[in-house]
């Protein structure tokens, strides 16, 4: 990479001596100890990118820049981090100038690399004392050993060589200590994850994890200028990506990137040189240099996205069509259109909706309700009712309920929306341009207006209602007079001004009555439910709604199948939650390999999922409709059961504490979304090789309880 520097001549007074600098060898050691320790300040991380970006840089010059580099990420079976090239391989001169030599580079003309600084190749004693380069070159294989001898300034040898038919390139060798193999998977999945093209994986393979990551976020913009991207489980992040290295951008202060939204995050594609980074290749110099270009680039971008919008905007068949697909984007969209909403050239008024004061109709629920906020989008097909001649109360009702009547006949609207102003308020929205494309109903066009009115009955006294599943008002219209003649048992609630005393119990929500008598029924316990008034006189036959779901939960506790069904569940929630080995037990990571594991503790632990749970789930039918009627009375009736499974949970907590011991690598969450199978494969080899290690040293007096 060619890097860009200031320009500058001084001119030496000729009457004053001058000197050059220089590095005494007596002082190698200290300053190349500086270089080693504290140039990089995630010495893992640095070994990865440096080792990798090389590679890449070899590949290209050997024009192989679409081949794969080869990288072995460290196991406890083979704990080693290795990259492999296919470039041209290096000579036994120019291994010993390039390794033995900080500053060395032969890729500072050119921007077709992203090395320049000559120091990448030495970045393995940041983290090691040693580490081997193995090059294929003329056709021999020759393997070299790098360390760090008695003069603390470093040592490069020849140990190996014999003739090789192998291509051409370059591996680099670095032994892991065990307790950073985890470091280094993850944070080899945060640098490949933007790495083109996509290395092979050898002893770990962490290609699922990242595609499982692209397939949890939501892509909102890619080109060639950038990846624009929604992830709902962290922060917002910008980024440069440069060479295949994509450095954060900490400090965002000095960029033009408030119009991204919290989730929304930008990796800003660049071409190799175009921008400066530290020494450490950890983060940019945010020179006034780079930062204009960035912001050059953003405006880029920001333009990229807005043309992208707008053509779906103007492509809308109205602009009221225009308006619901607007209502309905992200923030960053709209920060991105400044807020402004405009239609194949038209200036629209987003706020037109404002003129009327509005009553929604939700033709779910059956109920009107007051809104001061009307959002429109698509997920919904809006009508509108308008009253356009100023009508009195009683004629306005009327008619009101007669246009809803007509809409609902058409069985196409999700909102029914009524507008009611003064007259020249109702002329004014519907005489906006914004409302072409809307259904509309003008009251003036009702010519049926009034509504017959029923005489009641006064003398027909009724104590005794059956709800009839009714949840909207008028509330008198949810329940049935009814006369029972029965000695049958009948669950009755307590109601005033026809609503549930209990709120508990309110029909005015989906969860009350309706949920209540939902699940009963999904349960196979199909009931009637009465309503009568306070304080009436009942006799043995009638059973109140609350004392019933009690008898119930009671029921349902003491069915056996149902309460194995019910400590398994439990179990395996308390369970997941204990360390990320159980929560990949959970996951089902080992669901097809449980007769494959040979340690007998990991193997109980895995059948606990895995144990029968489909033929539970079978004899307990009903089981979750079961456990909503249990849960609506509270825990009094599984307190039992809440014990046990207390008891064997802090029995397999010992267990699992073992395991995190004697298998370390299986703390190691799996993806979120979906189980990687090749994970899992690698998970229990690996407990098998250590299992069959240690089996003659190996002393478990953990006692194991029955589940």
């Amino acid at each position: 990479m060619i890097q860009k520097k200031p320009q500058f001549t001084i001119m030496a007074d000729d009457n004053k001596s001058s000197a050059q600098f220089s590095l005494k060898q007596e002082n190698l050691a200290h300053v190349f100890d500086i270089l080693r320790n504290n140039l990089y300040s995630d010495k893992i991380l640095a070994v990865i990118r440096e080792y990798s970006t090389n590679a890449v840089d070899a590949n290209v010059e050997n024009n192989k820049g679409n081949t794969p580099i080869d990288v072995t990420l460290p196991s406890i079976v083979n704990p080693s981090f290795k990259v492999r090239d296919y470039g041209t391989g290096l000579s036994e001169e120019d291994i010993f100038e390039i390794y033995s030599s900080y500053g060395a580079s032969t890729k500072r003309n050119s921007n077709e690399f992203v090395g320049t600084l000559g120091m990448g190749s030495k970045s393995a004693f940041g983290y090691a004392d040693s580490f081997t380069v193995t090059s294929y070159h003329g056709g021999y294989k020759k393997v070299y050993e790098a360390y760090i001898d008695e003069s603390k300034i470093g040592t490069i040898a020849k140990i190996f060589e014999e003739p090789s038919n192998e291509p051409t390139g370059i591996c680099v060798t670095i032994a892991v200590s065990p307790k950073d193999i985890k470091a280094f998977q993850d944070k080899a999945l945060t640098f490949y994850t933007w790495f083109q093209p996509m290395p092979r994986f050898f002893g770990a393979d962490i290609t699922y994890e990242i595609e499982s990551f692209f397939s949890s976020v939501k892509m909102l913009h890619k080109s060639d200028t950038c990846t624009l991207y929604h992830k709902t489980y962290n922060n917002s992040q910008a980024g440069v990506k440069m060479g295949n290295i994509v450095y954060p951008i900490h400090d965002k202060s000095a960029l033009d990137l408030n119009w991204l939204s919290y989730w929304d995050s930008l990796i800003i594609n660049v071409e190799i040189g175009d921008v400066s980074f530290t020494t450490s290749r950890e983060s940019l110099e945010m020179k006034p240099a780079t930062i204009n270009f960035l912001n050059d680039k953003i405006k880029i971008i920001k333009d990229e996205i807005a043309s992208q919008y707008q053509s779906k905007i103007d492509a809308c068949d109205s602009m009221w069509d225009a308006i619901c697909f607007y209502h309905q984007l992200s923030d960053l969209p709209k920060n991105i259109l400044h807020k402004n909403l405009v239609w194949n050239g038209k200036k629209v008024n987003t706020s037109f909706l404002k003129i009327l004061e509005w009553k929604e109709f939700n033709t779910y629920s059956k109920q009107w309700r007051q809104t001061t906020y009307v959002n429109p989008t698509n997920s919904f097909s809006f009508a509108f009712i308008i009253d356009d001649g100023g009508y009195p109360v009683s004629q306005q009702r009327a008619r009101l309920m007669e246009a809803r009547s007509m809409l609902l006949n058409e069985n196409k609207y999700g909102k029914i929306l009524f507008g009611k102003g003064n007259k020249e308020q109702a002329a004014m929205f519907l005489a906006s341009e914004e409302t072409k494309g809307i259904k509309i109903i003008k009251l003036s066009s009702i010519l049926k207006y009034s509504v017959p009115k029923v005489k009641a009955n006064r003398n027909n006294k009724v104590n005794v209602f059956k709800w009839n599943g009714g949840t909207h008002h008028p509330y008198s219209s949810c329940w049935d007079a009814v006369t029972v003649n029965t000695d049958a048992q009948k669950v009755y609630v307590e109601i005033e001004s026809y609503k549930p005393i209990n709120e508990a119990f309110s029909i005015k929500y989906q969860g009350g009555l309706k949920a209540i008598k939902d699940n009963l029924s999904y349960a196979g316990f199909n009931i009637e439910i009465y309503g009568v008034k306070k304080n009436a006189v009942l006799d043995s036959t009638w059973i109140e709604l609350g004392e019933f779901l009690k008898l119930t939960a009671n029921q349902i506790v003491s069915d056996k199948n149902w309460a194995d069904n019910y400590k398994h569940n439990l179990l395996e929630n308390k369970m997941y939650c204990i360390n990320s080995f159980t929560s990949n037990v959970f996951k089902g990571l080992y669901e097809n390999h449980v007769n494959d594991i040979q340690c007998p503790i990991v193997t109980k632990i895995v059948k606990i999922k895995s144990k029968n749970n489909a033929n539970l789930k079978s004899q307990a039918e009903n089981y979750h409709n079961k456990m909503r009627i249990v849960n609506s009375v509270g825990v009094t009736c599984v307190e039992s059961l809440n014990k046990e499974v207390e008891e064997m949970t802090a029995k397999i907590i010992a267990e699992v504490q073992y395991i995190a011991e004697k298998y370390p690598l299986l703390l190691d969450y799996s993806s979120t979304y979906t189980i990687n199978k090749d994970k899992a494969q690698q998970h229990v080899n690996y407990i098998n090789a250590m299992y069959q290690m240690n089996l003659k040293s190996k002393s478990n007096n953990l006692k194991t309880c029955a589940i």
